[in-house]
Order: C-alpha cells, then structure tokens, then sequence
C-alpha cells in the first residue's frame, strides 16, 4: 500500500499478486504483480500489472537513501537454492514508475537454518538509524518421528546499510518459527513503529492460520503477545468470510490510527474463495472491523 495526495483527497495505492485461474500453480507465467487505487476502499481504478511473469508478494515501498524501494518474490514458485529468490525495485518518482527488478539477498537461500532453500514474503524496515531491515520466510524440515516428511515455515531477518542492497548481515537463526499454537509455522510479517515500539503482526500457522502480534525495540530482540486480538472474532465465533483461515495483513498509518488490511479465506479452504477485510486501531493491540468502525465514528 502507498498513499499520495491531492488538495481534494488521498489517494491509496494498493499492489497484489494475481494468479491466473486457468494456469498451473507451479507456472512462472501464472503469476505476476498489479496496482489499483482507491479513495475510499468502495470504488477501485482498473487494475495495471507493474511486474510481470513470475513476480509475486509485493511489499508496500518504503522510503529509503532518496527513494522508494518495493521487494518482491522473483521467479516465483520455482525454488532452487542456487539462484535468489527474492527482488527489489526502486522508484524516483513517488511510486509512478519503477526500475527493472534486481536480485537481492541471495545468502537467505543459503543460511543454513533454511533447509529447503525456499525464500518467500519480504518485507523492509527502515529503522531510527536509518538502516534497511529485511524480514522473510525460510523453510525448515521438521522430525516428525515417522517417515513422513513434513516442513514449517520460519522467519529470517536480515540488515544492510548498503544503498544498493548488496551487503547485508543475516541472523545465523530465525526470529520465530514452530510453537504450540503454530506447529506448520510462520508467515507474512508486517511491521510498524509507534512511540519507540515496533509491533509486528504474522500469520500463524499455515492450515489453521490466524494472525499474532510481537513487539520490540530494535527489530531483533521480540516478545510474544499471543494471538492478535479482532473485536468479534474469538476461538469460538469467526466470521463466515475468514472462518477458514485468515493471515498476510498489511498495516499502514489512516489520520490518528493505524490500517490493517488482511485477506480472510472461506470454509471449506480447498475452494480457496478469499477476501480483504480492513481493521482499525488506535494501538495496534485491538483491531475493530470496517462496519464496526464505520459505525462509531
């Protein structure tokens, strides 16, 4: 997501990855990367792709060394550990065009905590320093004790402060990975500053995933909070539109408080029919839904 305005109004610009229905999962050319706008989350402009086959994931630019900068995942879904996964782009022009996409951060294929070699979901931070943070997911093999084979999805992290994204310092282990409520793992970080504090809300678990929030002061060191807290959704009462599973929110500064889209499945999860709620937060704590907010202010 990436806000520009006019005297009359914000405009929101929101990037997503499409699939195409009639393709193969596995294809490069199913995937590829769009844009629309919006001012009010009712009315949206016609889709554009800005990144085409085999890019997927985008992250909202970030402001950072005189421009903007989006990472995504490249030739996506192929995984081979030799070649890097994910890519970036940089704009001059307050996000109205980019750059060719350049691999970046090839050691996260290689660190040796990602057994699988996959890399997926980066998402930059510039912190108080002014240093370039990169969140991201690796996978990992897990003991299950039989001969079945089963892999968790972990988060790596990594810091540059180099311009041009070549350079960076990779944590020899992932920040969070399988626990009690998430045994398939993490994915899909976002992360935000306020007063000092960032908080990072994730999805937990794969199969029955929901989203959990952490906190930190510098981005390496983090505490747990648990579960994100949703007004009107609890272990027992979900709303139809996410009671499959819900995840890969995205959170962004609206006025006075903070935005969060998410993407919320159906039951049953196999037909995969999804859908974006939005949620607000004065402290990014408790998050009230659209209706609910709408209906208050």
């Amino acid at each position: 997501m990436h806000s520009t305005s006019s005297p009359e109004r914000v405009f929101r610009r929101q990037y997503y990855t499409q699939f195409k229905s009639n393709a193969k999962w596995n294809s490069l050319n199913a995937w590829s990367i769009w844009r629309t706008e919006t001012t009010d989350f009712v009315k949206f402009t016609e889709p554009k792709m800005v990144f085409g086959e085999g890019f997927a994931s985008p992250d909202g630019p970030v402001f950072w060394n005189g421009k903007y900068i989006m990472a995504m995942q490249r030739d996506y879904p192929r995984r081979d550990r030799a070649l890097p996964s994910l890519a970036f782009a940089y704009s001059l022009d307050n996000c109205e065009s980019w750059s060719t996409p350049k691999p970046f951060l090839p050691a996260a294929n290689t660190v040796g905590w990602n057994q699988v070699g996959r890399v997926i979901d980066p998402t930059l931070v510039v912190d108080s320093n002014g240093l370039l943070h990169c969140f991201f997911i690796g996978t990992i093999n897990l003991d299950t004790g039989s001969e079945e084979s089963r892999r968790a999805n972990v988060l790596g992290h990594a810091v540059t402060e180099d311009g041009n994204l070549v350079d960076w310092n990779i944590d020899p282990q992932p920040l969070k990975g399988v626990s009690k409520r998430a045994p398939d793992g993490v994915e899909n970080v976002a992360v935000f500053e306020r007063d000092g504090v960032y908080t990072m809300i994730y999805s937990e678990g794969l199969q029955s995933q929901h989203l959990a929030r952490m906190t930190s002061t510098n981005l390496i060191h983090w505490k747990d909070h648990g579960r994100l807290r949703l007004e009107g959704v609890t272990d027992f009462q979900v709303p139809a539109w996410m009671a499959g599973r819900f995840g890969a929110p995205y959170v962004w500064r609206d006025g006075d408080r903070w935005a969060m889209l998410l993407m919320g499945e159906e039951k049953p999860v196999q037909k995969h029919r999804s859908t974006l709620g939005l949620y607000f937060s004065k402290d990014g704590a408790l998050w009230t839904g659209l209706s609910a907010a709408m209906s208050s202010s």
